[in-house]
């Protein structure tokens, strides 16, 4: 039989009943983003013990009491929180943490007995502790609701795992050969951003150097007079129809354009 070293005033004090308001004052101190909170409505007293404490039939140590409560925290996709599920002893009217534990397959939870359940401790192995209810519906609705979420902590890590292995294999059957991608489409390359350029290429109109057609005129008129001034005076300004003597080899010039065509 468990030896539980609890005092008259202690049990006085777990008989009091927890009310509503202060399960909704523990569950808003935990509640956070994809967090789920279950708080027992009822206090237990939490005590530690060894493997060799309890093979030796030395006892349990009563350490602190409180109303147990649990967190299992879902996990955001894409973000660093990973999935947990804890327990937690919250003190009763503040609800700071008294003491928490993480619930795995491994924390072995279970009742070995009416009002009282045991848990191995995951930060100390070959450490138990053990909780004690006033309330037997209490202590029940929190087995049952342990024992839900460890089993559906253990299938979303099931879940994980397979995803994950898919992930590996579409990343190893997607990769992409430089000679696959094509050259840009649809580019252009931008030298200079202006307001007027900016307001035309909005407005669907072609963007270009403009100019004044006076000015343009007036420059036409000046290059084709200075251009005509110049042919005029060069010699090279008509064209030869006569040659020379050197050219033709006699000694009289011959018109070109009298010449029979062969």
């Amino acid at each position: 039989m468990l030896d539980l070293k609890a005092s008259d005033t202690t049990n006085q004090t777990m008989a009091k009943s927890i009310s509503d308001e202060e399960v909704r004052q523990i569950e808003a101190f935990f509640l956070s983003l994809n967090c789920q909170v279950y708080v027992c409505p009822g206090l237990a007293n939490l005590y530690f013990t060894t493997l060799e404490g309890i093979a030796n039939l030395s006892g349990w140590e009563l350490v602190q009491k409180g109303i147990p409560a649990v967190v299992y925290n879902r996990g955001n996709p894409g973000s660093r929180r990973d999935k947990q599920l804890q327990i937690y002893l919250a003190e009763r009217g503040t609800g700071f943490v008294l003491w928490n534990d993480s619930l795995n397959q491994q924390s072995n939870y279970k009742s070995p007995s009416k009002n009282f359940h045991t848990m191995a401790l995951s930060t100390e192995p070959g450490k138990i502790a053990g909780l004690s209810f006033d309330s037997e519906r209490a202590g029940n609705e929190l087995l049952r609701t342990v024992n839900t979420w460890i089993s559906d902590q253990k299938d979303v890590n099931l879940g994980t795992i397979k995803d994950k292995r898919k992930d590996t294999k579409k990343k190893n059957k997607s990769k992409v050969l430089k000679t696959e991608i094509s050259l840009p489409c649809c580019f252009e390359h931008i030298t200079n951003v202006d307001k007027e350029m900016y307001v035309q290429k909005c407005n669907g109109l072609e963007t270009g150097p403009t100019f004044n057609e006076n000015e343009l005129t007036r420059s036409m008129d000046v290059d084709g007079s200075e251009g005509s001034s110049k042919d005029l005076d060069s010699p090279s300004a008509y064209p030869e129809s006569y040659c020379t003597e050197t050219d033709s080899g006699l000694g009289e010039p011959v018109n070109l354009t009298e010449m029979p065509c062969s």
